[in-house]
């Protein structure tokens, strides 16, 4: 199982929480400390990258 990654990673910032969610998947969210979440997919976030 692929670790989760964060939302400050520079995959995730170049693909976008908006286009990310639109693929299907959401992203975890820490109520107290929210640092843009986690995308819990890598494998797909990888794949939208390329």
């Amino acid at each position: 199982m692929a670790a989760k990654v964060p939302a400050i990673d520079r995959r995730a910032i170049f693909i976008g929480a908006e286009a990310y969610e639109k693929a299907g998947v959401t992203i975890l969210r820490d109520l107290i400390e929210d640092h843009g979440g986690w995308f819990e997919d890598a494998a797909l976030l990888n794949e939208l990258v390329r």
